[in-house]
């Protein structure tokens, strides 16, 4: 990162937003870092202090709660949006697909619309 003239992001500006299955360890690293973690509904009082690189962890998706996306995407500058992968030939990966489809849409939508 560093010798393409790049810094990382500090634990202090990430968020870690909605996680709702961590396991032990997980929330033990958590704990000793600087990551700040919010609640889905939090998300819009973020802002626009810097561009957000919003990911999508599909394991742990809630396909009831991704319209809420929407208020923060016309409240921030989303830089880059990314997917986790899945097993489209498991059982209910259409289910996910359209989940992304709709949080992909609800963000272009909002960004095109900020209101």
């Amino acid at each position: 990162m560093r010798a393409c003239g790049l810094q990382p992001i500090p634990e202090s500006a990430t968020r870690l937003v909605g996680a709702r299955d961590l396991d032990t360890q997980e929330e033990i690293v958590l704990k000793r870092s600087q990551v700040v973690r919010l609640e889905l509904h939090q998300i819009a009082r973020l802002g626009t202090q810097w561009p957000v690189h919003l990911h999508m962890d599909n394991d742990v998706l809630d396909a009831a709660v991704v319209p809420a996306c929407s208020a923060f995407a016309r409240n921030t500058t989303i830089a880059a949006l990314s997917f986790s992968g899945w097993n489209g030939c498991l059982p209910g990966a259409g289910r996910t697909a359209d989940a992304c489809r709709s949080l992909l849409e609800t963000v272009v939508r909002a960004a095109r619309d900020p209101e």
